[in-house]
């Protein structure tokens, strides 16, 4: 007679009154899951259908408020009991189906077994009692997936219920050992005195008495203490019948009077009326007529009353059928407009993702396309530096080389004549000047063959620390022959603790090219002075002349290196314009840079500017 309900045998009220008083002072708060927890538990712990509908319904708005979609299948869930309590079946089904799709929708297949609970109890309340059986064995399908011992054991026992009332009584006893057998496992007596109590009432059906009177009697023994009066007032009804049937009327008489006060006290329509019939058939038995008159009569005003309201309900049944066909209609419908678009979406992203491998592949294509002509790009224009390089290195030979060693062929044959003179006056001058031409023939040797590897990229910077002085006076010794001749002075003052991290051959090749140049540029009886000092992390090198400067358009073409062109100094000392090109190609090497301050007819100063962090070299 007992079905297992998911909220309990009953629940306080006080607890329902403070739950909403909390819920009152909370309203203020903007924290929707806070307040759905509260809607929830006052809808749970309440038992009046009005007040667990309102707040179930609350409960699902501010699950809506905050996005918690198992939290709204929840809250619709749990205002079925009450739809169902005001025999709003309609609402109670659609409610079903809400729960039913979110829970399905947010992969909650658990959810998805109490909505088929819920269907398979309205189907049984409607008599469609095959459906019902498919919809709890359905949901004990999904449960059995996840373990869940109590709910598995609940469903059991209302299936074992549903064979019982449809008299297949050896299923009945099947279902219900195998939710009592889960229920000890989990030391639930309540819950295990129920499907023994049921257990008993099929054996009473099934005339085996002995078995129905020790069940229902360790049922009651249960469920008495407990306050559980509804299933107690059944239970002494089926023992009473048990005695009845064994002709002991005393015992089924004292037993029945029993379960119709409690019934009464608790104003249990169903069993009082079964009471009063049970006594009715006992006083007729034992010939007590006016007494089963009486009871006979209460037994038709209830059942009269109990009619009228079965009337209802199978009015609001019929209604209910219609709108489980309807909402199951509608989900099909859903369902299969769900596999079409499915169908599209997996059509549009095959074609989408075939799109995009030929897009890649043609991408990659291009972009490989496009190295590769890159590479044959860059690769044509070293080849076409390299042709230049060529061309320069051979025009330098061919031109600016030769002039010097015709000089030395001159000067051979003029010694050879002062020898045969025996001059050796002249031989002394000619010796000097050929010592001038050698030298500087060596260093556009020097200039030409540095120039040549750098172009080649063969030789790679060795930096070190190197002593800015060394290199200095180590320079101003080798051209001193120069500056001799000239008549010019070179003056120094470089601190001797100053060093640069630099290729120390680089630097000594940079510091003559200028030195040179500033000699060079120089006339006779002038000047040329190297200074260095620190400007916090910088090392700076001037090299200043009094020579004869240049103009702006001069000083602005003088880092141009288009073009290599000869340039003479004041007493017509060539030069084929590598020298410059050295510095500038050091200066960016060692991440220094160099500036030129000049005035024509006062002098120039070249200024290099070596950081000690390094950074990017510039010239000019």
């Amino acid at each position: 007679m007992i079905v297992a309900m998911s909220s309990g045998i009953c629940a306080e009220e006080l607890v329902a009154d403070s739950l909403r008083a909390l819920y009152k002072n909370k309203l203020s708060t903007e924290d929707d899951s806070l307040l759905y927890e509260l809607c929830h538990q006052i809808s749970y712990t309440s038992k009046t259908p009005d007040v667990k509908l309102k707040y179930s319904n609350l409960a699902y708005a501010h699950a809506l408020s905050y996005g918690g979609k198992t939290q709204q299948a929840a809250a619709k869930f749990l205002s079925v009991a009450p739809y169902l309590k005001k025999m709003e079946l309609d609402s109670a089904i659609n409610a079903l189906f809400v729960a039913e799709g979110i829970y399905r929708e947010c992969d909650k297949m658990q959810g998805v077994a109490s909505c088929y609970v819920g269907l398979a109890d309205i189907y049984k309340r409607n008599n469609e009692i095959d459906k019902a059986e498919l919809y709890y064995k359905k949901s004990i399908h999904i449960l059995k997936e996840f373990e869940l011992g109590s709910r598995i054991a609940a469903t059991y026992m209302n299936l074992g219920e549903l064979y019982r009332k449809t008299e297949r009584y050896s299923l009945a006893v099947e279902y219900l050992k195998k939710s009592d057998s889960i229920y000890r496992g989990l030391k639930n007596e309540c819950y295990s005195s129920y499907c023994i109590g049921n257990i008993g009432l099929v054996y009473t059906a099934q005339n085996k008495l002995d078995s129905a009177e020790i069940f229902l009697y360790n049922s009651i023994g249960v469920l008495e203490p407990l306050g559980d009066n509804y299933a107690v007032s059944s239970y002494l009804d089926g023992l009473a019948e048990v005695y009845f049937k064994r002709k002991q009327c005393g015992k089924a008489e004292q037993t029945s009077l029993k379960s119709l006060r409690l019934a009464q006290d608790y104003k249990l329509k169903e069993q009082v009326r079964d009471a009063s019939l049970r006594l009715s058939t006992i006083y007729n038995q034992s010939k007590e007529y006016d007494k089963a008159f009486f009871y006979h009569k209460q037994y038709v005003a209830y059942r009269d009353s109990i009619n009228n309201e079965e009337i209802i309900r199978k009015i609001a049944n019929l209604r209910t059928k219609y709108e489980v066909a309807r909402k199951q209609a509608e989900v099909d419908e859903e369902k299969e407009q769900k596999e079409r678009y499915l169908i599209v979406a997996i059509a549009a992203v095959s074609v989408l993702i075939v799109l995009s491998v030929l897009v890649f592949i043609v991408l990659k294509i291009s972009r490989y396309r496009k190295k590769v002509n890159q590479k044959l790009n860059e690769q044509r224009q070293e080849l076409a530096n390299a042709n230049a390089t060529k061309n320069k290195f051979f025009s330098i030979l061919s031109h600016d080389l030769r002039s010097p060693l015709a000089t030395f062929h001159s000067y051979s044959e003029v010694m050879d004549l002062c020898a045969n003179h025996e001059d050796l006056d002249k031989l002394k001058e000619i010796s000097r000047e050929m010592k001038s031409s050698s030298a500087n023939m060596l260093d556009l040797l020097d200039n030409l063959l540095q120039w040549g590897v750098n172009q080649m990229g063969t030789k790679k910077s060795v930096p070190a620390n190197v002593s800015l002085r060394d290199v200095v006076l180590m320079e101003v010794r080798h051209l001193q022959h120069v500056s001799d001749k000239k008549k010019i002075e070179v003056c120094y003052s470089i601190e001797k603790d100053t060093t640069l991290f630099v290729d120390r051959v680089k630097l000594a090749m940079t510091i003559r090219n200028l030195l040179n140049n500033a000699i060079k540029f120089t006339p006779s009886g002038g000047k040329v002075t190297l200074s260095s000092h620190h400007e916090g992390a910088r090392t700076i090198l001037k090299i200043s002349d009094t020579g004869v400067g240049m103009t702006p358009e001069q000083r602005d073409q003088l880092f141009d290196f288009s073009k290599i062109n000869s340039t003479y100094g004041t007493q017509n000392e060539k030069g084929v314009g590598l020298g410059m090109q050295l510095v500038c190609e050091f200066v960016k090497q060692s991440k220094a840079s160099i500036k030129v301050e000049s005035e024509l007819g006062v002098g120039t100063t070249f200024i290099l500017l070596f950081e000690d962090q390094g950074g990017e070299g510039a010239c000019g």
